[in-house]
């Protein structure tokens, strides 16, 4: 019976970082408000490589380099933004086939980052302190490829 207890509970932590879809992210995401913001994610193998970014003319300004990759059977986010030396990295605590929310409770702001897939082409992200005593959000629609 501690061996059924010891497999089951290998099979559930691997089990929650399959429940969320990385390909349901791979694309290129436009702020609904400010048109000129964009997050892209581009699939490599089992990780999402992601950027940032505000294009303004046909020029891209890339602000932050993102990553989501398996860890032990769970997701991590990993975060660079330019004006920082160091990568920061948040920890799945919740995946489902329709969000995912990362924490990292040492680092300043921001301590969560949700995303939400409101409909295929929909998604919501929110990035908000413990407590939620400062929150930001943001919608983002799919672009078309081509």
């Amino acid at each position: 019976m501690k061996y059924f207890f010891l497999a089951f509970c290998f099979l559930s932590l691997n089990l929650s970082a399959q429940n969320f879809d990385l390909k349901r992210l791979e694309g290129d995401w436009q702020n609904v408000k400010d048109s000129s913001h964009h997050e892209i994610w581009e699939l490599k193998g089992d990780s999402l490589s992601g950027w940032a970014m505000q294009i303004v003319n046909s020029e891209k300004h890339v602000w932050e380099t993102l990553k989501i990759y398996p860890k032990e059977g769970k997701w991590v986010y990993s975060a660079k933004v330019n004006a920082n030396e160091s990568v920061i990295s948040f920890d799945e605590v919740k995946a489902t086939e329709k969000d995912i929310l990362f924490l990292n409770e040492e680092h300043d702001f921001p301590n969560y980052i949700y995303y939400n897939f409101l409909n295929t082409n929909r998604l919501q992200v929110e990035v908000y302190s413990k407590g939620r005593t400062r929150v930001l959000k943001f919608e983002f629609e799919r672009m078309p490829k081509g």
